[in-house]
């Protein structure tokens, strides 16, 4: 049996909107269209959380609205709304493991992790994983911005745990390269490439490296080839799936003549596939 997995994006708003979607997924499922093996959130989970308490009562909207109706295994990503107060905490300390009566598993053993390690340490899994056909790596994309490391004058810093950015950097590069499955994919809240979706985002400055420049690097790491888009990229990975901005949207690459270092990766690097899912609430 091929394995397969249901991806949502940005799924913090309660109402109707991710009610649809969880039905959808549900009438699938049982319908056999999909033999699905889990779901990835690719972040923003939980929106306007400003204490435990206000994730905790999210959560128990986010169990009601969607994850009692698809009883699989969730993987979460971390988005720039899941971290503040204690809400990366959360996700990796206190949800994680949940093995919730109605079937649903909640799952994020890390802020940056592989998602083949942690299925595969499941009691059941319902398809077994195929490490030559598919990897799937989920980062952490919520860099502290501040004015030293933009200017490339100091070490980038993560939310919600001690690693650096060069840390996850470092990973990812190092997993894509042990990586011989057919399918390499890269998740992370952040897109890494920009869509001028509104004025809110393309008008007013700053707004644009808020929403993905960052993820390109700072000065110097555009220059080195070294930002995380650069990792993603060189590294070989097939499809990167990002959320963020609150769209569905398939990003095909045009000419990239301050990348001339990407042709020069082998057969196949560059040619990474972009998605955003974004718009599941």
């Amino acid at each position: 049996m091929a394995l397969s997995f249901f991806v949502v994006g940005d799924i913090g708003e309660h109402g109707p909107a991710r009610c649809q979607v969880a039905g959808a997924i549900s009438s699938m499922l049982q319908s056999g269209d999909v033999c699905a093996a889990f779901v990835i959130s690719v972040g923003d989970n939980f929106y306007s959380c400003k204490s435990k308490q206000h994730f905790a009562e999210s959560f128990a909207q986010l169990q009601e609205d969607m994850l009692n109706k698809v009883p699989l295994p969730w993987y979460f990503t971390l988005g720039n709304h899941d971290i503040k107060s204690v809400g990366g905490d959360l996700h990796v300390e206190h949800w994680h493991g949940i093995h919730h009566p109605k079937g649903w598993q909640f799952r994020c053993p890390s802020t940056f992790y592989n998602v083949a390690e942690d299925y595969q340490s499941l009691e059941q899994p319902s398809v077994p994983w195929d490490a030559s056909l598919l990897d799937i790596n989920i980062l952490n994309t919520n860099k502290v911005k501040a004015p030293l490391n933009f200017l490339g004058l100091s070490p980038g810093v993560l939310h919600a745990t001690k690693s650096t950015w060069d840390d996850e950097k470092t990973w990812l590069k190092n997993r894509l390269a042990a990586s011989a499955a057919a399918w390499k994919i890269v998740i992370g809240h952040h897109p890494i490439e920009f869509i001028p979706h509104s004025f809110k985002e393309h008008g007013i400055p700053g707004v644009s490296f808020l929403t993905s420049g960052f993820m390109k690097g700072h000065t110097l790491s555009k220059k080195r080839g070294t930002g995380m888009r650069d990792v993603v990229v060189q590294g070989g990975a097939d499809v990167y799936l990002a959320g963020h901005q609150h769209i569905m949207a398939h990003l095909v690459r045009g000419s990239q003549k301050d990348r001339s270092n990407w042709r020069g990766g082998g057969p196949g690097v560059g040619n990474c596939e972009y998605w955003i899912v974004g718009s599941s609430s």
